[in-house]
């Protein structure tokens, strides 16, 4: 759980500060608020501390607000955690715990998705985070064994499902949550021992484009509002915005991230051994 902490907050911390800084200058220079978005002192710490979402309350948005689902995430490791350790007293509990635990999640953000139950750490955006977290790692440890066969027919099945739900209405959307993260994790497992430069450095540098998309379109709005240019939103600037995202990504994970990752591997938090997906997980 160190480890975990140790890899998520530094990069989120600095994002967050990025965010901050540019939001004083908007302020100063055109007198109102950068997107919308409460600067009070209160949301700042929350948000540096990852508890603006998920906890025992639900704050509206946070500073990088994406970061909702960090704060998630970090109940779900604590969750995790306690549940490994009462899974592991029995074997029926060992194997199938998490599947219990995972369907018991979804059973939840079904009912506070129906506003049946609307209390601390089970708001809509937990229970959503609860289900694909578990339901992922109840897949990974059932299927991680199984013959490839199986999995790539069952992973096909998935995506199928998945790209069927993409062309209806927007409230059937919330079914991706058990198909497309499960067809995320087996094509991760089919993938697993591909040498693919592209697709590991892209792996790599995922989260910092998660952490800075919003910082960096934050920063550019800033830039353009003070020069007086206007930009007409096409896919052409979306692909251009993209690239700037990823090369600014790229950059604070050889300077920062690798670094700090390189740093946890040689005290033993991680263990260099374990595969990417395990490293998620785990």
């Amino acid at each position: 759980m160190l480890g975990k902490a140790k890899r998520i907050y530094p990069s989120a911390a600095i994002a967050c500060t990025v965010c901050v800084l540019n939001a004083v200058i908007y302020d100063s220079l055109f007198h109102s608020a950068l997107l919308s978005i409460d600067y009070s002192i209160a949301n700042v710490m929350k948000s540096l501390l990852l508890i603006h979402a998920g906890w025992a309350w639900d704050g509206g948005m946070g500073i990088n607000n994406p970061t909702w689902y960090l704060c998630v995430l970090i109940i779900c490791y604590l969750l995790y955690w306690c549940i490994k350790k009462i899974t592991s007293l029995h074997r029926f509990l060992d194997r199938w715990g998490f599947g219990i635990v995972a369907a018991g999640c979804a059973l939840l953000y079904f009912a506070v998705s129906r506003q049946w139950l609307h209390m601390p750490f089970l708001y809509m955006s937990n229970c959503r985070g609860y289900a694909s977290f578990f339901a992922g790692v109840f897949l990974y440890r059932i299927v991680k064994d199984a013959p490839k066969k199986m999995i790539f027919i069952v992973n096909f099945i998935l995506w199928s499902a998945s790209i069927k739900v993409m062309t209806v209405e927007m409230s059937n959307w919330y079914v991706l949550t058990y198909l497309f993260f499960p067809a995320i994790v087996m094509t991760a497992l089919l993938l697993g021992q591909v040498k693919l430069v592209v697709v590991k450095a892209a792996g790599a540098i995922s989260f910092e484009v998660y952490l800075w998309h919003v910082p960096i379109y934050g920063l550019l709005t800033t830039i353009l509002k003070v020069s007086g240019l206007s930009i007409n939103h096409t896919y052409l600037t979306m692909i251009g915005f993209c690239i700037c995202v990823w090369i600014w990504a790229a950059g604070m994970y050889f300077v920062i991230e690798k670094p700090l990752s390189r740093c946890l591997a040689q005290k033993k938090i991680i263990n260099p051994q374990k595969s990417i997906l395990e490293k998620m997980i785990l």
